[in-house]
């Protein structure tokens, strides 16, 4: 061909050369060469890409030309489709490959159209497209993995492609079209979301989908719960809470036990903030938020809160004696304060007998004590008065009643005796009578409620070697009296009522008194008629219900005079220990006995109730501060352990007993009671480690709800 081209060109000129006129015909058959030199030209080539090549991006085409001949214009064909023309020379096409980067491969060729119509075709190059073509348009916002809350639409956007004339997007499988390069969608429900994307040309060509970009709506972000330093009140502590992240409202729940199995109080709240008012014990508080369309966040942050828990150990043996024992027998429990009443008996004559009160704080530090020696020995209870506290015991002959009232400092009141009285000229050898004060409580203002215990006894013999008179004190000449003083004048005004025996049966041991808004009561053992003990050799005894057990006074609160009586079932040959209301108006008697735990229950509704644990004894009885029923402070039968048991109106067990056995290394109760923000308190005594046996000192302290308490320290 280009010997041809070259011989063609040398006729031309050579015709010219001769200075020859041209004639049609030779015109005519010049131009006939021409078209001729056409059809022969050589065909486009294109130089690049090189064949099998790897494009990734925008690539030029470029040409190899035959530039003897005149073109109409050359077409760039991808796959059999022409996509671009160019009609003047230097000849080039830019390919975006993007648009077939759902191939693997991609074949083009040139077309050409000389300027005489004539067609030139290209060889067909074949090229590679690269597997990261398809990330030429990708999702630019939301970022990949990107979380929200709080909403249920979001925007998102990509990058243009040059030459696209719409897109596609793909959201969790469901695609739809928009020319823009921006929408919203929306997000309906929790969870992960996926978004694609691709750009679709003029001739329909569409990329392959760009990578998956991912969000997530999430529930709200769990706030974080605070709250404020507790506010003492007169029965209770104020606490408030807040919390931040609050959305359009909000959940707080407060628990007596971590996991929330307990839920004390549940209030939803548009407000982040809530105060409630709670009694002594550890509670657990936690928090949620709710947004605007209805999705629930995750519980906060558990706070804990120990609400007046306390407690302490002291020594109080630092009044006469050689004794290193504590021997608290009851207390007053106060706001900030206990007082304490305590009594020794270091010699048997009676000689190192001593008395003594302390006021001790809940941190363990002592406000005063004083010793009563010898005014009193042997202190049974104390109880509060307007303006101080009165407490019986015996003087320093055993057979001498007394009563004391102290001042809110400890110092002495007044001081009443009951004084044995002695008539030798009476009988063979005379006879006596012995004044026993079993518990004193004041029911208004300078007026008082005493239990007094006549023994009438009788000497058997005249004065012996040791120089006493032996005697006998028979139970049936025992005298029972409700005792009302009132010192509110110059001299005590005292009136007394007899407590009269059953016609059948017989009354006695009266020590327990009770005041509160429901009435004034007393409590004693009842023996009835017949009644014969039980035969308790047998291991593992437990006695059985008899009809003896516990009779129940209600005293006339102006007078102390006895209104009515009432008894309970219960054992025989027991000693009284504690008397207590229940919230519904039941009086629960609590008794001490060797062989078993027994409660005596007056019911509101005038029926009775007892209750026996054969593996616990000397139960102490006290108002189940948090609900219905009461509580028994116990000792294990078997074991020094001591336990606390609630029981339900019902008078059933609830739940399993809580040993109080934790940071003890021997610990002894002596006395439970409840206090409106202190809940149950528990007075007792403990062994120093490593400590003798006679080295004990006095703990207190009080439980939650749940029987939880602090290491008294």
């Amino acid at each position: 061909m280009e010997f041809l081209k070259k011989t063609l060109s040398f006729v031309a000129i050579t015709g010219l050369l001769t200075g020859c006129q041209i004639i049609e015909e030779e015109k005519e058959k010049l131009e006939q060469a021409g078209e001729n030199l056409e059809k022969i030209a050589v065909a486009p080539y294109i130089s690049f890409p090189a064949e099998n090549s790897s494009v990734n991006g925008v690539t030029p085409i470029r040409l190899d030309v035959d530039d003897s001949v005149s073109y109409k214009y050359m077409a760039l064909i991808v796959d059999g489709i022409e996509v671009a023309v160019d009609e003047e020379a230097p000849y080039e096409f830019q390919w975006d490959p993007y648009y077939w980067s759902e191939n693997e491969k991609a074949t083009f060729i040139i077309r050409a159209i000389t300027a005489g119509e004539n067609l030139l075709r290209s060889g067909v190059r074949t090229v590679e497209i690269g597997e990261d073509v398809h990330k030429l348009v990708k999702v630019t916002n939301p970022i990949n993995g990107q979380i929200f809350r709080n909403i249920n639409t979001t925007d998102i956007s990509w990058n243009s492609r040059s030459g696209a004339e719409s897109y596609d997007v793909q959201v969790n499988g469901v695609t739809f079209n928009t020319d823009l390069t921006s929408s919203t969608i929306d997000l309906p429900s929790i969870g992960d979301y996926s978004i694609s994307v691709r750009a679709i040309n003029g001739q329909g060509n569409q990329g392959k989908w760009s990578d998956v970009t991912t969000l997530s709506l999430a529930i709200p972000l769990a706030p974080d719960l605070y709250n404020s330093e507790p506010v003492v009140s007169e029965n209770d502590w104020q606490v408030s809470f807040n919390w931040s992240g609050a959305l359009t409202s909000s959940e707080i729940q407060i628990a007596t036990d971590v996991n929330f199995t307990s839920i004390l109080e549940s209030e939803e709240l548009e407000a982040s903030a809530y105060s409630t008012s709670l009694v002594t014990g550890i509670y657990y508080a936690r928090t949620r938020t709710k947004n605007e369309f209805g999705y629930i966040s995750h519980w906060s942050n558990v706070t804990t809160l120990e609400l007046g828990l306390f407690a302490s150990k002291i020594d109080m043996h630092t009044y006469g004696g050689w004794s290193k024992e504590d021997a608290p027998v009851d207390f007053v429990i106060e706001d900030e304060s206990l007082i304490i009443s305590a009594g020794a008996s270091n010699d048997g004559d009676g000689s190192g007998d001593d008395f003594y009160v302390s006021k001790v704080n809940l941190q363990g530090e002592e406000l005063w004590g004083k010793s009563y020696k010898p005014q009193m020995n042997n202190p049974k209870t104390i109880a509060k008065t307007s303006n101080g506290y009165v407490l019986p015991g015996n003087g320093t002959s055993w057979k001498d009643g007394k009563a004391i009232a102290l001042d809110e400092l400890g110092n002495q009141s007044w001081l009443s005796s009951y004084n044995s009285v002695e008539d030798l000229s009476s009988g063979e050898h005379g006879v006596y009578t012995q004044e026993r004060i079993e518990n004193i409580i004041e029911v208004s203002p300078s007026k008082y409620v005493a239990l007094q215990r006549t023994f009438n006894c009788i000497y058997t013999g005249p004065v012996n070697d040791w120089g006493y008179r032996p005697a006998t004190c028979p139970s049936g000449n025992t005298e029972n009296k409700v005792k009302f003083i009132d010192r509110s004048g110059d001299a005590p005004v005292i009136t007394d009522h007899q407590v009269a025996q059953p016609a059948s049966g017989k009354y006695d041991q009266f020590s327990q008194l009770l005041l509160t808004d429901s009435g004034l009561y007393a409590a004693g053992r009842y023996t009835a008629a017949n009644d014969s003990s039980q035969d308790s050799s047998a291991d593992g005894f437990t006695p059985s219900t008899s009809a003896s057990g516990a009779v129940l006074l209600k005293l006339d609160k102006a007078d102390g005079s006895i209104t009515s009586t009432r008894t309970a079932s219960g054992i025989k040959d027991s000693y009284l220990s504690s008397i207590a209301e229940t919230k519904s108006g039941n009086i629960v008697v609590g008794y001490n006995n060797y062989y078993a735990g027994v409660t005596s229950i007056f019911k509101a509704d005038g029926s009775s109730d007892s209750k026996i644990d054969g593996s616990q004894k000397y139960a102490e009885v006290v108002a189940d501060p948090n609900g219905n029923g009461y509580i028994t402070l116990t000792q294990h039968r078997n074991v020094d352990d001591y336990y606390l048991t609630r029981y339900d109106e019902a008078n059933v067990k609830v739940g399993e007993s809580q040993r109080l056995s934790q940071c003890f290394r021997e610990f002894r109760a002596k006395k439970v009671k409840n206090h409106p923000k202190h809940g149950l308190v528990i007075l007792g005594t403990d062994k120093e480690w490593g400590a003798s046996s006679s080295d004990t000192h006095t703990v207190y302290f009080n439980v939650t709800k749940d029987f939880k308490y602090l290491c008294p320290e």
